[in-house]
C-alpha cells in the first residue's frame, strides 16, 4: 500500500501482474495422467508426458481430454492400434524422432492417423503397417489430413488394398501440410489405387523424402 500526501505531486504507480493457469489432469479409465507442471503462465503451453505402455484408448482420451495449445509427448516405444488415432484439436502429439516413437496397425482400417485441426500438430514418431480395405474418395491406409501438420515423421508400409485409396498419405484440405517426413515403401495398387506414397489433393508437400512407393496411378 502506498500513500500520496496531497501537495506531494504526481507520483506513478506502476502495476505488474502475473497471469497463470491452474493445468488439469486427464483421466482415461482408471488411469489419471498429470501434467509436467501443475501451472502453467500466460501463452505457455501445458505438457503431458505419456508412459511407453499407454493403450490406444488412454493416447485418444489425452489427445481429446487436455487443454487446447497442450503438447503431448509420447515415450519412446511402439504403440499397436486396432483403429484409428484422431486429432481434430488445435493440439501437439510429439515423439521423440521417427526411429524411437512407433504407431502401427493390428488390424484393416482406413486411416492410422487422422488429422482435422489446421492447428493440430503430430511430429517425430513413425507411422508404420496399416491396410485398409475399405474404398472410400481417396482415403489412405497411413494418414488422412484434411487440416493440420504432420512433421519429421516417417510413414512406411502402408497398404490401401481397396478401389480408390492412397497408400501412405492422402491430403484433403488446403490447411494440411506434410513437412520434413520421409515416406516410404507404401502401395496403392488395387483398382483405382493413386498415390503410393502421397496423394495430394490440396494442402502443402514440402522438405520430405518420398521413395519406394508403389500405386496403380502416381506411385510417389
Amino acid at each position: 500500500t502506498r500513500t500520496c500526501e496531497p501537495n506531494a505531486g504526481w507520483t506513478e504507480l506502476v502495476w505488474q501482474w502475473k497471469l497463470e493457469a491452474d493445468v488439469p489432469s486427464v483421466t482415461v479409465g482408471t488411469r489419471t495422467f498429470a501434467p509436467v507442471k501443475a501451472t502453467v503462465g500466460y501463452g505457455e503451453a501445458s505438457e503431458y508426458d505419456l508412459p511407453a505402455d499407454a493403450t490406444q484408448a488412454e493416447i485418444q482420451g489425452v489427445v481429446d481430454g487436455v487443454p487446447e495449445g497442450s503438447v503431448i509427448v509420447l515415450a519412446d516405444g511402439s504403440y499397436p492400434f486396432a483403429s484409428s488415432l484422431s486429432v481434430a484439436r488445435p493440439v501437439t502429439l510429439r515423439g521423440s524422432g521417427s526411429a524411437n516413437c512407433v504407431i502401427y496397425a493390428t488390424a484393416k482400417f482406413n486411416n492410422l492417423l487422422k488429422l482435422n485441426h489446421a492447428a493440430a500438430l503430430v511430429e517425430g514418431v513413425t507411422i508404420s503397417n496399416a491396410e485398409s480395405n475399405v474404398a472410400w474418395n481417396w482415403n489412405a491406409a497411413g494418414v488422412r489430413i484434411d487440416a493440420g501438420t504432420l512433421s519429421h515423421s516417417r510413414v512406411t508400409r502402408c497398404n490401401g488394398n481397396s478401389n480408390n485409396l492412397a497408400g501412405g498419405i492422402s491430403v484433403h484440405g488446403s490447411e494440411g501440410r506434410v513437412t520434413h517426413c520421409l515416406v516410404d515403401n507404401n502401395i496403392a495398387t488395387f483398382s483405382g489405387g493413386q498415390g503410393g506414397g502421397v496423394f495430394l489433393n490440396a494442402g502443402t508437400l514440402d522438405n520430405s523424402l518420398i521413395v519406394g512407393n508403389q500405386a496403380q496411378s502416381g506411385g510417389g
